[in-house]
């Protein structure tokens, strides 16, 4: 099978948008799904962008995405986080998760920066073994915080 794992261009905005729409369904999350690809084309490729993005294609069809942006670690220094990896069901094992991963892996060598992190919700199995897999640390000793709208305007 023909398969291809490239940054991603404009032109892919409208499959990226729906990846991650399905990424929020697979997460159970649809409902808190409000990206417009007017502001994921500004993070992408406009004059400051905040993150950037790879696609895996199989035979032209682009079959999923990884996004991902720097971050600071005051222990470590920049690192890469890496905000979605996501493979359309009908495509997963067969490597691209894998290939889109490496590509991130690539660039942090690359740029020696001081590693990549990335969340995983803790019911799903299949990504924790294959994390575990690939020999990423699992730390589960930390606690996600957030923020968010309204609260965020009355703290």
């Amino acid at each position: 099978m023909a398969e291809t794992i490239r940054p991603a261009l404009p032109q892919d905005l409208p499959i990226i948008l729906n990846l991650i729409r399905e990424l929020a369904r697979f997460e159970r999350a649809e409902s808190e799904f409000v990206l417009q690809e007017s502001e994921l084309q500004q993070a992408l490729f406009g004059p400051q962008p905040l993150c950037f993005a790879w696609v895996a294609q199989i035979q032209g069809h682009t079959a999923g995405f990884l996004l991902g942006y720097y971050r600071f670690s005051t222990w470590k220094g920049r690192m890469l986080y890496v905000e979605d990896v996501y493979v359309q069901e009908a495509y997963r094992r067969q490597g691209l998760g894998q290939k889109l991963m490496q590509a991130a892996i690539h660039k942090a060598q690359e740029e020696n920066l001081a590693g990549l992190t990335w969340q995983v919700l803790d019911w799903n199995q299949p990504a924790i073994d294959w994390y575990a897999k690939m020999g990423a640390k699992l730390d589960a000793e930390w606690i996600n915080v957030r923020l968010l709208p309204p609260a965020i305007f009355e703290a």
